[in-house]
């Protein structure tokens, strides 16, 4: 489950500014690498169950969506995300078509995490790493199921 820190609905999708361009890019993703946005997907919540097992329902159990990739994607889970951008737009705008691409699959991704997440996007003029930071619910417990 993820809401807005400073929103008390909770967010069910990537939203209407994006949900074209998402459904569009998975569909080229699959094209390109079947099974890829599966693999992608069992990479990012490794990577959240990590952080829970090492910090536990903390405030030290954040991540920064743009930080996960990092800046070289060669040889991980997110490389197919990337290779299929440059056979569609090319090498020049795949950079940028990819990182919103990644940002929307882990906002999904969150999003169908069975704890309660917040995140926060911080605003343009005061950002110096793009991305969405991602960031436990203190006033839940960890899962519906503990």
């Amino acid at each position: 489950m993820l809401n807005y820190y400073d929103d008390i609905k909770e967010i069910r999708d990537v939203g209407p500014k994006r949900r074209e361009e998402f459904n569009y890019w998975q569909g080229l993703l699959e094209q390109s690498n079947p099974g890829a946005e599966s693999r992608i997907r069992d990479a990012l919540n490794e990577i959240v169950d990590a952080k829970l097992s090492e910090h536990g329902w903390t405030n030290q159990c954040w991540f920064c969506s743009s930080f996960l990739p990092g800046s070289d994607w060669r040889c991980t889970p997110y490389q197919p995300i990337y290779n299929a951008m440059c056979e569609r737009y090319g090498e020049e705008p795949a950079w940028n078509q990819s990182r919103l691409f990644f940002g929307l699959l882990v906002k999904d991704v969150m999003i169908r995490r069975p704890e309660h997440w917040l995140c926060y996007k911080v605003p343009e003029q005061d950002e110096i790493e793009k991305g969405t930071n991602y960031f436990p619910d203190l006033s839940t417990v960890a899962s519906p199921n503990t």
